[in-house]
């Protein structure tokens, strides 16, 4: 399996779930040290607008993949790959 390495502004997409995540930032968990990436999910179905924090480690072990230009396009509602825009 390989190992991705986790991007700000960069789109994954959760195996598990199919959901799409917009990493927002890399930070550091005060008690531990420990590298985290800060993330939002990016899905105009779900009004959820949290961040979430995983380990960096964690978030790159392969639960994670590369889901290319995606992005979400909040005037239209609608997610795009970049190529007709």
């Amino acid at each position: 399996m390989a190992k991705i390495h986790a991007m700000p502004g960069v789109t994954y997409q959760h195996k598990k779930t199919r959901g799409l995540y917009a990493v927002e930032s890399i930070g550091v968990i005060e008690k531990t040290g420990e590298a985290a990436v800060i993330y939002r999910r990016i899905d105009p179905a779900v009004s959820d607008n949290r961040l979430w924090i995983r380990p960096y480690e964690e978030f790159c072990d392969g639960r994670f993949i590369f889901a290319g230009d995606i992005t979400f396009t909040s005037s239209g509602g609608e997610l795009s790959d970049g190529q007709n825009d």
